[in-house]
């Protein structure tokens, strides 16, 4: 179990995944052979349209979302704010009474995180580059993937995922990630996602099992995710999603880590 000196490390990293995640691997529930896999790209389109069409989701520019968040084990609930616009602009608040506030951002340049034990401190290294190579915003929007950011994008089992029966879709970045997505057989809505991220405490696997689609701005957007990351839960639970409306003064580095930025950059005798 998480020991709650350790808590805001913890949340500072499921914050930055964008959201969110844990450690089981999906469990095949009978495979299908290689010839009766549907072309990826059939499913990809499949879900783009389920949600709405990707015509609609680029007309949108930015996103801010408030969550209910819950980490049952551990007793803690909070909530959590996110604001998105692109290209790959990000802001992640989360707060726990009792622990208290936690924000992690990126503007398309510099990665950030501030926790209350911790305190201020900049992305570098493989968690910069992790946090660089998922930061684009229409992606963070629909989780429909960019065919450009993806060496090899193929469907490789038929699975299943939070209680449904789902194609397992499996895509390498250009930096050599692996990654995989679990599309409903009967809907064509993402069910489950498995990543594996780099941060500051080394490389983690999340998987995340989303339900619940709701519209916002004629988007599908899931409301639900039921996630784990360490061996512990972390359920999100969206209450609004507005587009559109965000401002940039709301993706700006709090002031502490401006303060780093420019002692950074100052010339060194």
């Amino acid at each position: 179990m998480i020991r709650s000196r350790s808590l805001p490390r913890a949340l500072r990293l499921a914050a930055t995944a964008a959201l969110l995640a844990a450690s089981a691997p999906l469990a095949a529930q009978g495979g299908a052979a290689a010839g009766d896999l549907p072309p990826a790209k059939q499913l990809i389109d499949r879900y783009a349209e389920a949600i709405g069409g990707r015509e609609k989701v680029m007309s949108h520019t930015s996103m801010r979302s408030v969550a209910d968040v819950e980490m049952p084990a551990v007793g803690l609930k909070g909530t959590m704010e996110m604001f998105a616009a692109r290209p790959n602009r990000s802001f992640v608040s989360m707060n726990f009474p009792g622990v208290g506030a936690s924000t992690t951002g990126f503007d398309g340049t510099v990665g950030w995180t501030v926790n209350p034990m911790q305190g201020p401190s900049l992305m570098e290294g493989a968690a910069l580059d992790y946090m660089r190579e998922t930061a684009d915003f229409y992606e963070t929007l629909s989780q429909i993937p960019d065919p450009a950011r993806y060496t090899s994008i193929e469907t490789v089992e038929r699975t299943e995922m939070g209680g449904r029966p789902c194609w397992k879709v499996k895509l390498v970045s250009r930096s050599g990630r692996e990654s995989f997505n679990c599309y409903d057989t009967e809907t064509g809505l993402l069910v489950g996602m498995v990543r594996t991220q780099e941060t500051a405490m080394g490389k983690m696997e999340t998987t995340s099992v989303l339900s619940d689609y709701k519209e916002f701005g004629g988007i599908k957007v899931s409301t639900k995710s039921v996630t784990s990351m360490m061996g512990q839960q972390m359920i999100i639970a969206t209450r609004t999603v507005e587009l559109d409306t965000v401002q940039p003064s709301q993706l700006e580095p709090p002031a502490e880590i401006r303060t780093l930025v420019q002692a950074q950059a100052a010339p060194r005798n």
